[in-house]
């Protein structure tokens, strides 16, 4: 079967990448033993050029991590995050979007691990935006580099539809976060061996069906710099993102041109666009409270997100372009 994997036909690859799947679903309990050999066959599949290998290689990915438990995962978590920001940047929209789908199904399984990579986040805020270079009295004022919203060339979606794809993923990585953050869960994993009394190591993973010991490197791995709480980087990508949530709100929420005394209506869509970016706002609150109320530095996080927030919503309604000057960023 991961012979097949290597075949230029189509088909042939769709139809082992089934048995694997089926294969997986079977044996779970053995996974460990053949998992890296599976990982390594499976990769350049993630970037076919063929859609049904592409999403069936995600769901043998799928079926393989939920056999796996915390620890073991995290043996194979910076090879899976390579594969998954592969596809997040790659030119072709359809593996982006495929790409979305992987993250899901990673997340899904193991929230605890993933929800702490700033990788992921960062090549997020890249799918729907790039940076650009100012002149002028902006560069005068501190601001070389902004970040401005792009559009996705898609004849099955708008970009806004694209945007609010991304921005619901990003939700979910930052609600897991203070979501795990707030349960203070200690991992009770059995499978987890210690040496040295201190670093963790993770067993048992085999290659050569079981025959022989894997020899992964772990030193590239450490817990803290894994985790999404350096607040420094953390600050850097709330003041990149809220920007753009204005920015794309701003497109989302298109007026009625039946309107009250009183109300402008929205559609259903807009709705939908509009709580997720709410969402997003009051994740980044949580994960704020988290880790700057251990350092202390919250009070001006918050004043300086404030002033994005009041801007935004200065721009939804309209008074933006008389109160600008009264904002400061």
């Amino acid at each position: 079967m991961l012979r097949g994997l290597s075949s230029r036909d189509a088909n042939i690859k769709y139809d082992n990448l089934r048995k694997l799947v089926k294969y997986v679903s079977n044996n779970g309990d053995t996974l460990p033993m053949y998992f890296p050999e599976i990982l390594k066959e499976i990769s350049r599949l993630l970037l076919d050029s063929a859609s049904n290998v592409r999403e069936e290689a995600i769901e043998l990915i799928s079926h393989c991590v939920d056999n796996l438990t915390d620890i073991q995962f995290k043996s194979f978590f910076m090879h899976l995050t390579t594969f998954l920001i592969c596809m997040m940047t790659h030119s072709n929209t359809d593996i982006k979007l495929n790409s979305l789908n992987l993250l899901d199904k990673l997340l899904h399984s193991h929230p605890k691990v993933m929800c702490h990579c700033g990788q992921i986040l960062q090549s997020l805020l890249n799918m729907i935006s790039s940076l650009k270079v100012t002149h002028g009295e902006a560069v005068k004022k501190g601001f070389g580099e902004r970040r401005v919203l792009v559009d996705v060339m898609s004849t099955t979606m708008t970009s806004e539809e694209w945007r609010m794809k991304v921005l619901a993923r990003i939700q979910l990585i930052l609600q897991s976060s203070s979501t795990i953050e707030n349960a203070n869960e200690i991992n009770t994993d059995d499978k987890e061996v210690h040496w040295d009394n201190k670093n963790p190591l993770f067993l048992p993973l085999y290659i050569n069906s079981g025959a022989v010991p894997a020899k992964l490197d772990y030193s590239w791995y450490n817990e803290e710099n894994a985790k999404l709480t350096d607040s420094n980087d953390f600050k850097q990508f709330v003041f990149d993102l809220v920007p753009l949530l204005s920015s794309a709100l701003k497109g989302e929420v298109s007026l009625s041109s039946e309107k009250s005394s009183r109300f402008r209506i929205m559609s259903n869509s807009d709705i939908k666009h509009l709580n997720i970016i709410t969402q997003v706002l009051f994740c980044i609150g949580e994960c704020a409270s988290q880790i700057f109320g251990k350092e202390g530095d919250m009070s001006k996080f918050c004043y300086r997100l404030a002033h994005y927030v009041v801007y935004m919503w200065l721009r939804i309604d309209g008074k933006a372009a008389h109160q600008q000057q009264n904002i400061k960023l």
